[in-house]
């Protein structure tokens, strides 16, 4: 590209003849034949992977779907256990609480005897005195 002319390339002449007819009728054969054995495979790989990922396009909801599931399982699981700790609480109350009152009541029949007996004692004690 000296002087600013352009040079002219020189026309490539073919070097080799084109296939003929029955070469290419037999390449389009084969072309066909490998076709009808790879496309079948194809689709079917393509359903594959399209049922695979609609079945797993949603899986953060799956995952957060299981993870309430659990969530919720653990809870009432808790909260029976409470229950069942309170239950057992309040039984145990209950009859500390109930023996607790049978004491006092046998303290309270008792100091009521003394209280009696005491006051016999007295009575006693002054009708005593006054005879004497």
């Amino acid at each position: 590209m000296r002087g600013g002319r352009k040079q002219a390339r020189p026309k490539s002449r073919p070097t080799q003849q084109p296939p003929a007819i029955a070469e290419r009728v037999r390449f389009w054969e084969e072309q066909d034949r490998i076709n009808q054995t790879l496309i079948p495979r194809v689709i079917r790989q393509h359903e594959l992977l399209t049922k695979h990922i609609e079945e797993h396009d949603n899986l953060p909801e799956l995952f957060r779907r299981q993870l309430a599931d659990a969530l919720k399982k653990q809870s009432r699981q808790s909260e029976e256990e409470q229950r069942k700790s309170l239950d057992n609480q309040s039984e145990l109350f209950r009859r500390e609480l109930r023996a607790a009152l049978e004491e006092q009541s046998r303290r309270v029949r008792l100091l009521r005897w003394l209280v009696i007996g005491a006051f016999v004692v007295s009575l006693t004690a002054m009708i005593v005195s006054l005879r004497a």
